[in-house]
């Protein structure tokens, strides 16, 4: 897009500033990664969005989905993924941090807000400036509240429809919006991508498949269609990515790293950003010694604890005894198929070619063997099939005892009290 580009005889557009055209909280934080980061996802978000499709991003705990977005965001990467249509994208960041309140109204507020800043960048001309400040300003006026929806419509329309822009909405830390926001705004954003079909794409990050994440999908089901078979994970760098952060955490240090230390690093974190950054702290810090097994002095330092921490409290009940069942030798082909498929998206367990499972890292399989879990032998529970097995064999109930057995399984160690069991079943 260039300047001086017209509609109707109407200077629309004074000047695209480059880098300007997209929210500016996004802009704040651009990353500085090589155009070759996360190249083989970022090529398969791209083609999606060419296609007018819609797509999620699943990742644990720190495997860097915020970056993702914010490096989706720079024009110079645009430009290599897109082409000389570059310019015709508009790329909004929703960060769900950014909401003045978790609901319907605040999500139309903040998809507003994030609209006017980008125009403000793109310096967006007479009328049209003047049309997107309106809405939002009547969006937020209290009396107005209620006809948000239609604010945040005719502004997408004008985006998309009368300055020809192909809009991109990513919503990043999407899990709370899509678990206790009302049906009516995914409704919303299902018929807003219908009326403006192959001109508007929504791409979510979270930390469970969308499925997983309301506890009534079928509320949302078109929603939800629209992300069914666009679902990639977010896992651990790859080589390069790796030796780059490492190079990268080095120059910020001011240190330097030998070959040996940058792959001593990354083998024993895997790749995974948090892991790895944590790692290098310590190795940097000297407080570890190099010749002793590197993997335990490593586990036994609070942050890299703290890190895997984070990743097992990201992850869901099933998962972490699929987990467990990995560390202690199962193969891959004896976890229940829906979460030997979930891990494997998220990066947390590969097969070997001898087809046992393997744990990404050491580090993160000995933290695993330190947790007290439910193992198969017991009870394994698996929310999304409604399925049982008491040690090993699948037992069948009633959708009332399942209820009953994932509440209590939920808090097991806990004292449960009658009203809390009797609120499970309202209507008996």
């Amino acid at each position: 897009m260039g300047r001086g580009r017209s509609y109707r005889g109407e200077a629309l557009i004074e000047e695209v500033v480059p880098g300007m055209s997209d929210s500016a909280s996004a802009r704040r934080h651009l990353t500085d990664h090589p155009l070759t980061y996360r190249r083989e996802l970022v090529a398969r978000i791209m083609r999606s969005i060419v296609a007018g499709e819609s797509c999620s991003i699943v990742g644990v705990a720190n495997t860097g989905k915020s970056n993702l977005f914010r490096f989706l965001i720079r024009p110079d990467v645009r430009q290599k993924y897109l082409g000389e249509s570059w310019g015709k994208y508009l790329f909004l960041y929703i960060d769900a941090n950014s909401l003045t309140e978790l609901s319907e109204w605040g999500l139309y507020e903040l998809l507003l807000r994030r609209i006017v800043e980008a125009t403000e960048g793109l310096k967006v001309r007479g009328r049209w400036a003047k049309l997107f400040n309106d809405l939002y300003q009547q969006a937020v006026w209290p009396e107005k509240r209620p006809l948000a929806r239609g604010y945040l419509e005719r502004g997408v329309k004008s985006l998309c429809q009368r300055l020809g822009f192909r809009l991109v909405f990513l919503f990043d830390e999407f899990d709370e919006i899509f678990r206790q926001v009302d049906t009516r705004f995914f409704l919303s954003l299902r018929a807003l991508r219908d009326e403006h079909k192959y001109r508007l794409s929504y791409v979510v990050a979270t930390r469970d498949e969308l499925s997983r994440i309301r506890e009534n999908i079928a509320e949302c089901e078109s929603f939800y269609e629209l992300f069914s078979l666009n679902t990639y994970g977010l896992s651990s760098y790859d080589q390069a990515d790796a030796v780059n952060m490492v190079q990268r955490l080095a120059a910020r240090r001011g240190v330097a790293v030998t070959d040996d230390d940058a792959n001593l690093l990354i083998k024993v974190s895997g790749g995974h950003p948090g892991i790895l950054r944590a790692a290098f702290w310590a190795l940097s810090d000297r407080k570890v010694d190099k010749s002793g097994d590197s993997s335990r002095q490593l586990l036994d330092i609070p942050d890299i604890q703290a890190e895997c921490a984070r990743i097992w409290e990201s992850i869901s009940e099933d998962e972490r005894m699929a987990l467990a069942e990995v560390a202690a030798g199962c193969q891959l082909q004896q976890l229940e198929q829906g979460v030997a498929g979930l891990l494997r998206l998220k990066g947390l367990v590969m097969e070997s070619g001898t087809g046992q499972a393997v744990i990404f890292c050491r580090l993160f399989k000995d933290f695993v063997n330190q947790q007290e879990v439910f193992k198969a032998k017991d009870i394994r529970l698996d929310r999304r099939s409604g399925k049982v097995w008491v040690e090993g064999r699948a037992v069948d109930l009633t959708a009332a005892e399942f209820a009953l057995l994932s509440y209590l399984f939920e808090r097991r160690g806990e004292i449960c009290s009658k009203e809390d069991l009797e609120d499970l079943y309202p209507d008996k």
